[in-house]
């Protein structure tokens, strides 16, 4: 059967999706057990940051399960008896951005102290830790707003049918994020871009968290691997540019922007590099291998 003749008669014979994610306790949890689970990670480093807790590992736990949180919510993105899903990119968004200022200097501090001393670059980095303190002092306040935030998110998923959703629908979603991923993998090759450099590492961060979700499914190839390789590379590109966008602010040495622009030009190699591995196939030749290994 092709991938979309008789497609309602094709899902009704489909089971309900089942999961494996890694970071779980009991591997093939259901969707619903899977969004379950990453708002119980909000909560809990939510709590430790209104405790006083150091922020720097809650607030990369918080970040990092709202990433997985849209990433596997792009897999309900179709639209379900004539209804569009209510949209949660709002909700995971705003939690995102509760701590990305104290991610940004974190990771600018980090940055700047691997590179070469006699870049110039040390003395830029106690202004990274005084926006990291003052983030940090936000902590209290910014865990009860992840509370609230998440107490919204919940809302939202229950109105999703998660109960009804079948592999065909999950499929087709995979086969979306592939696409875009590709499409943005053409367009950097193409454009000197540092925006969509970062929008193709998100689709790439898509495509790596739904590839650990289906890991148990006899898929053509696995993109585990490949898309966490591509996301490293891809998260360095990022952090070069975010310093080089605020040193460029700063009025940084000479020597210090040479640095960052060569770094980022190996980087970029890389990454092309290693998306050849991602996105061997086309978008057309992805989604009928998916479907067929699968059927």
């Amino acid at each position: 059967m092709t991938f979309w003749t008789n497609r309602a008669e094709y899902e009704e014979t489909q089971p309900t999706v089942s999961l494996i994610l890694q970071d779980l306790e009991h591997p093939g949890a259901s969707l619903a057990a899977v969004f379950e689970y990453l708002a119980s990670v909000f909560r809990k480093n939510a709590a430790l940051l209104i405790e006083g807790a150091d922020p720097v590992d809650p607030v990369h736990d918080i970040r990092v399960a709202a990433k997985r949180f849209r990433s596997l919510s792009r897999l309900l993105a179709s639209e379900k008896g004539g209804k569009v899903l209510p949209d949660a990119t709002p909700l995971i968004r705003e939690i995102k951005e509760n701590f990305a200022a104290a991610r940004d200097a974190e990771v600018m501090r980090k940055t700047l102290r691997a590179l070469p001393e006699e870049t110039g670059g040390t003395r830029f980095v106690e202004d990274f830790s005084h926006l990291f303190a003052h983030a940090a002092l936000d902590g209290a306040v910014l865990g009860q707003k992840t509370l609230q935030q998440v107490e919204e998110l919940e809302g939202v998923v229950d109105q999703w049918p998660l109960a009804s959703t079948t592999l065909l629908q999950v499929l087709s979603q995979v086969a979306v994020i592939y696409r875009r991923g590709y499409k943005l993998f053409e367009f950097c090759q193409k454009h000197h871009d540092d925006e969509a450099m970062h929008d193709w590492r998100k689709r790439v961060k898509d495509l790596g968290v739904v590839s650990v979700a289906f890991s148990g499914l006899p898929l053509p190839t696995s993109l585990v691997d490949p898309c966490d390789s591509l996301s490293d590379a891809l998260g360095e590109y990022h952090d070069l540019a975010v310093l080089d966008e605020f040193l460029e602010k700063k009025g940084a040495p000479k020597r210090l922007k040479q640095e960052i622009h060569a770094r980022k030009k190996v980087l970029r190699k890389e990454c092309f590099r290693r998306g050849e591995e991602v996105f061997a196939l086309s978008p057309s030749k992805f989604r009928k291998n998916l479907i067929t290994a699968t059927a």
